[in-house]
C-alpha cells in the first residue's frame, strides 16, 4: 500500500549547455508503475518563464493513493509543444514524508 505525502519537491537538471527558451514548460506525472502504459494518477505543469536549470517544481495537492503497485514520477520540458527533454527513466517514490527528489533529464531523441 502506498499512501502519497502531501507534496514532493522536485529538483530539475540536465547536462548539457543549452538554455531554455523563455516559453518552455515542464510538465511532471506521477504513475503507477513504470511502464510506458502505466496509470497516470497526477499531472503538473510549470511554465518556466526564462528560468534556468536547476529548476524547483513542488508537486502539491498529490493524490491519496492506496494501491499494491509502486509509484513513480516522470518529467518533460517542452518547447513549442515540442519535448526536448524527458527522464531517461521514471523515479520511483518512496512513501510517507515530504520528499525532494534530484531529477536529471536528458535530451529527448
Amino acid at each position: 500500500m502506498v499512501v502519497m505525502a502531501d507534496a514532493i519537491t522536485l529538483r530539475i537538471t540536465y547536462v548539457e549547455r543549452v538554455a531554455l527558451p523563455y516559453d518552455a514548460e515542464i510538465i511532471a506525472l506521477i504513475k503507477e508503475g513504470d511502464t510506458l502504459h502505466a496509470k497516470v494518477v497526477g499531472q503538473w505543469s510549470l511554465k518556466t518563464a526564462g528560468r534556468q536549470v536547476p529548476i524547483t517544481m513542488v508537486l502539491a495537492g498529490l493524490p491519496r493513493v492506496k494501491n499494491s503497485q509502486p509509484l513513480f514520477v516522470d518529467v518533460k520540458v517542452y518547447v513549442r509543444g515540442r519535448v526536448w527533454f524527458i527522464t531517461s527513466m521514471p523515479m520511483r517514490l518512496s512513501d510517507g514524508a515530504n520528499q525532494t527528489l534530484e531529477v536529471r533529464v536528458v535530451r529527448a531523441k
